[in-house]
């Protein structure tokens, strides 16, 4: 099965999507102003919060360093770099207790963001996947009032196309795509929230939540 099918759990699609609504209600207040990647990262982090299931919890800023090992470090995965979200998961191990493993990490990204930086967060995703098991990596790209092209189609659906990243043996996938519009007609103004999940070259089944 390809990874063109694979889809975002449905708690991330949830707050995607809220994210979208969110940057149109904040436009209809602050319409001469753009929000910070830091304020998109902090409302997409209250939305997630808000959907996960009970076994689930949300870190912000969860150091790279504790996600891979020290020789996985380059120059865009350095001792000090963070990723914006961490989702962790709890479990009984074989005495009893209580612990936790990551799951899920996100990293958004603007869309008017440079392919500089957005090829970084791409290759940090891969740097973790490539290096672990388990951990499913996605990217969230937010545009307000445009429509991204490097992710969507002229229709402002998702490009279905695997695409390599450069320097990793890894792929990206556009999973989703979430919008808010003025006009149902208006794509090219409407406000995105594009999914994009980083997937390991050893896995090519998709995941099912």
């Amino acid at each position: 099965m390809s990874n063109l099918l694979r889809t975002a759990p449905p708690w991330l699609r949830s707050a995607a999507q809220g994210l979208a609504f969110w940057i149109g209600h904040h436009r209809t207040i602050y319409s001469k102003h753009e929000m910070s990647e830091g304020a998109l990262a902090a409302e997409l982090g209250n939305l997630i919060h808000s959907h996960l299931p009970d076994k689930l919890y949300l870190r912000y800023e969860y150091a790279y360093s504790s996600l891979i090992p020290k020789k996985a470090f380059d120059d865009d995965i350095t001792p000090q770099a963070r990723v914006d979200l961490a989702i962790s998961e709890y479990y009984r191990d074989d005495a009893g207790m209580r612990r936790s493993k990551i799951q899920y990490i996100v990293e958004l990204k603007r869309a008017s963001a440079s392919n500089t930086r957005i090829n970084r967060d791409l290759r940090r995703l891969a740097g973790v996947i490539e290096n672990t098991k388990g951990v499913r990596a996605f990217l969230c790209v937010a545009s307000e009032e445009s429509r991204p092209p490097q992710f969507t189609n002229e229709g402002g659906y998702a490009l279905k196309s695997e695409f390599k990243i450069e320097g990793t043996e890894s792929v990206f996938v556009v999973t989703n795509v979430m919008k808010a519009a003025f006009l149902f007609k208006d794509r090219e103004r409407a406000h995105y929230v594009c999914l994009i999940e980083v997937v390991p070259p050893d896995e090519p089944e998709p995941y099912e939540d």
